[in-house]
């Protein structure tokens, strides 16, 4: 909505692709996050900028925010293919035929897929994308692999992958018994249980324990009434200071109540099917 001078408008890329072959890439986006990680915001753009051109009215052109190039051919980009993305093994945006002329400024790229830039001798410099990638980091954590486990509960995990539904791309996976450790970005935790529960526990500056504080979501969890009574300080912190805990069952946001803590039930987020409230947007 911050394009064409302010008079742009919010798009809902499930109705925009409806009945399309993106659709399942924009439904499915926390599983796409997770592989794609910062490229997911590229397949997203070149998504939606494909779309609108197939859909629009005839003669209808679209430009990326902050370029000078015009596209108004959407049969151009027939062969773009989002969900075909390993090359060698490895995920890579060229091996989806990328439209890389939706990125970079007009004379950056010498060929029509935009393999290799003009001047060698420079970087690639893309066009300014909100978030900014190249800065923000967004963050949930990941399973724990061992060898010496005969069993693995994957409860806590399958929270967590859901909980990228809420972020607008994935920039890592963190360690989920020690989360913050040398990490400053947005992390949304879903479970307390793990680990000692104090997160915050590397930033004994209190101004600096907010700021993470701030930029900390603590969604969908579960904790004992033992870990409650053991944390409370630290719990009642946060809820005082950022938002209340959202709560994955009826008894621990009673206990929680019972404590003074605040708190609602959010359910589990895998749940939550069609995850709304989920941050999808350009």
């Amino acid at each position: 909505s911050s394009a064409c001078q302010g008079h742009g408008v919010a798009i809902n890329l499930v109705e925009l692709t409806e009945g399309t072959f993106y659709q399942s890439y924009v439904l499915d986006h926390p599983y796409y996050k997770l592989r794609h990680f910062h490229d997911f915001s590229h397949h997203i753009q070149a998504i939606t900028m494909i779309t609108l051109l197939s859909r629009g009215r005839k003669g209808a052109c679209v430009r990326t925010l902050g370029g000078s190039s015009t596209f108004c051919d959407s049969e151009v980009y027939l062969n773009y293919n989002p969900y075909h993305d390993e090359r060698d093994g490895n995920m890579d945006l060229r091996s989806t035929e990328f439209p890389f002329e939706f990125l970079y400024p007009v004379g950056i790229i010498s060929n029509h897929r935009g393999l290799a830039p003009l001047d060698t001798s420079k970087p690639f410099q893309s066009l300014p994308l909100a978030p900014d990638m190249t800065t923000e980091q967004f963050s949930t954590y990941g399973p724990y692999y061992t060898e010496h486990v005969k069993g693995y509960n994957s409860g806590e995990d399958i929270q967590s992958l859901a909980g990228a539904g809420w972020l607008p791309f994935v920039s890592g996976l963190r360690d989920k018994s020690d989360p913050l450790k040398n990490y400053t970005g947005y992390y949304i935790n879903n479970c307390l249980n793990s680990g000692d529960g104090a997160i915050f526990r590397h930033f004994t500056n209190g101004t600096e324990r907010l700021y993470m504080m701030d930029k900390t979501e603590l969604v969908s969890i579960f904790a004992s009434k033992q870990y409650i009574s053991d944390n409370y300080v630290s719990l009642e912190e946060y809820t005082s200071n950022v938002h209340a805990f959202g709560c994955r069952s009826q008894y621990t946001d009673q206990w929680m109540k019972d404590n003074r803590i605040k708190s609602y039930f959010s359910a589990c987020l895998t749940l939550t099917s069609m995850y709304q409230g989920g941050t999808l947007s350009l």
